[in-house]
């Protein structure tokens, strides 16, 4: 599918366009916009663009530059073909789009083929892949002259065969990045004692079977991950790990995207592409203290991830901007109760408070995206993908929770997005605006 043109209107929309959900491209923009300001770094996300640099492949740029913001800008303005070849080398198997030397958004919409990854390359990686597992699940023979690699091209010319010798020791929890079997890496997540909860199977956008897997532990840290069935690959890219803990100080590092609550509770976002389990392991280290029954039941919610269902999946992966994640967030907590019937026991104990109060929470939320400028377009497109109308009943108790608590609200929050003001009645107005309009349906296959 196409990448979308980017939304010059609104330059948070734009900036969740360039990021693409991924993890590391948000931290380069944030860094961007912290050191040159948002002018700047507007123009750069531009420049990115027109060479089809998005999501994972900006993510990588940021760690090619040592996670350095000025080492990016310097870099941005004067990439040369074979960083480009280089990037491409790295995101080939995280992404199906290309970046471009010298491209451009116009020439990208009169030939949009130029600017996906072609079949060829893509089976080229598949057995670069093949390839080096086989070389490091076996002793090989090294050769004595070996062919310099010096371009993207040569990056997928075949090899000659391989002697082998021998088995040698089972996988690490260190070959998690970057190339790893499904089952290799399972045997590695139970092995650092998380348990499979919930497990579906769906075919993806590209007609490929992925399963969706979401594992927990005794210290109830979640851990979600993505693999592709038919190829056993491991989707290490699209995998992270939750982990709560008690504690007085806001972390962050390269691993983890760390958050403090008013409860003094923090919550760890760790890539699986990071080593989770290293960092995994200095989290336990640290004496910060896992919760315990009571902390779930009164925490804040947020805190808690929230399970994917198929449906939001595909839609977010089809629609990359901000709205869209809102959308399938709400959607994910007004299905949970179906999905949660699939969960295991200990899985059941864990999200049993998030059970509890899903809907609500989805409710609180539409009416919290109510009080932005796009809310009424979110609410309606929100209807057309269920297929039915909101509850009314529903919208407006979660009205009148909205404006009771609003006082509180920086206290203990429960939505998602920031806080807009509008006259009282107008967001009645707009519930009605949006329960008013027909319904037309859009239909997700799962």
């Amino acid at each position: 599918m196409n990448r979308k043109p980017l939304d010059y209107n609104s330059f948070s929309n734009l900036a969740s366009q360039m990021i693409e959900n991924n993890m590391a491209a948000s931290l380069a923009v944030e860094d961007l916009i912290k050191n040159h300001g948002k002018d700047l770094t507007l123009t750069l996300l531009m420049i990115l663009d027109d060479m089809n640099i998005r999501g994972v492949q900006l993510g990588n740029l940021y760690k090619l530059c040592d996670q350095d913001s000025s080492k990016l800008y310097e870099k941005i303005l004067s990439m040369q073909k074979k960083d480009i070849d280089e990037l491409n080398r790295l995101s080939i198997s995280l992404t199906p789009y290309k970046a471009i030397y010298e491209g451009s958004k116009e020439d990208r919409e009169a030939n949009p083929q130029k600017y996906f990854f072609t079949s060829e390359e893509l089976q080229g990686i598949r057995k670069a892949k093949e390839r080096s597992i086989v070389s490091e699940l076996l002793q090989t023979k090294t050769p004595k002259n070996p062919k310099p690699v010096n371009n993207f091209e040569d990056f997928f010319e075949p090899e000659k065969p391989v002697q082998v010798k021998k088995p040698v020791e089972k996988k690490t929890e260190d070959d998690l990045y970057p190339n790893i079997m499904t089952h290799q890496a399972l045997d590695i997540i139970k092995a650092n004692g998380f348990t499979c909860g919930y497990e579906t199977t769906y075919i993806n956008e590209d007609s490929q079977t992925e399963v969706y897997r979401v594992f927990y532990n005794d210290k109830k840290d979640i851990l979600y991950v993505h693999s592709l069935e038919d190829e056993d690959i491991f989707l290490w890219g699209e995998s992270k790990l939750n982990v709560v803990r008690k504690s007085s100080e806001k972390t962050r590092d390269s691993y983890a995207n760390a958050y403090l609550n008013v409860e003094g509770l923090v919550g760890y976002n760790i890539e699986l592409r990071d080593s989770p389990f290293t960092r995994y392991k200095q989290i336990l280290e640290s004496g910060e203290k896992p919760l315990d029954e009571l902390d779930y039941k009164c925490f804040d919610n947020n805190l808690i991830p929230i399970i994917e269902s198929v449906g939001a999946m595909k839609y977010k992966r089809h629609n990359h901007d901000y709205w869209s994640c809102v959308i399938a967030s709400i959607c994910n907590l007004l299905v949970f109760p179906e999905t949660y019937k699939r969960f295991d026991d200990g899985l059941k104990q864990i999200y049993k408070p998030l059970l509890d109060f899903c809907e609500d929470k989805a409710y609180d939320e539409i009416i919290y995206q109510l009080n932005t400028d796009e809310g009424v377009k979110m609410a309606i497109k929100l209807q057309d993908i269920l297929g039915i109308k909101l509850s009314k009943d529903k919208l407006l108790t979660a009205k009148d929770r909205y404006e009771e608590g609003l006082p509180t609200q920086k206290k203990k929050s429960k939505f998602f997005g920031f806080l807009s003001n509008h006259s009282d009645g107008e967001l009645e107005n707009r519930v009605i605006k949006v329960l008013d309009h027909k319904v037309s349906p859009v239909y997700i296959t799962e």
